[in-house]
């Protein structure tokens, strides 16, 4: 919402939990790795041109374990990013988890019973699944949540 990209977790090697914020550079940091133009057409583009830059972010609170194949979704506040099930190495997850980018802080999410006669209480666990904000501000009178849709 603000112009950047959270990536939290995944697999490279290992399951990962970490979480990795992409956000434009800052101005000294955004010339360090560009090279001089020969010409002043080149210089141009160079200077309007938007610089991204990777940092790793600490976080606090209640953390997910490392998993990959979960699904987030950014929540309409603009600031929570959500993340549900996925795989952990061993077994399929069902949990929800929410991290607010501002602080930083992580928080593990009480869900409620599944809505809509389905009988169940909550989503079965699984990973390699799309999640999308569908609707209003969600909570408990808005007209909006999350929905999940098919995975393994």
């Amino acid at each position: 919402a603000d112009g950047r990209m959270v990536v939290f977790g995944g697999y490279s090697g290992k399951f990962l939990s970490d979480v990795w914020e992409l956000a434009e550079a800052p101005a000294a940091a955004a010339e360090d790795g560009v090279a001089a133009a020969d010409d002043g057409a080149a210089a141009a583009a160079n200077a309007s041109a938007v610089r991204l830059a990777w940092r790793r972010v600490e976080t606090s609170g209640e953390a997910p374990c490392g998993r990959d194949g979960h699904s987030s979704v950014l929540a309409p506040d603009g600031a929570t990013l959500l993340i549900h099930g996925g795989f952990d190495g061993s077994r399929q997850l069902s949990d929800t988890y929410a991290l607010d980018t501002t602080s930083w802080g992580w928080r593990r999410v009480a869900t409620s019973p599944a809505v809509g006669g389905s009988g169940e209480e909550a989503p079965p666990a699984r990973c390699m699944h799309c999640a999308a904000w569908v609707g209003g501000e969600g909570g408990e009178d808005g007209c909006g949540g999350v929905v999940l849709f098919r995975g393994d």
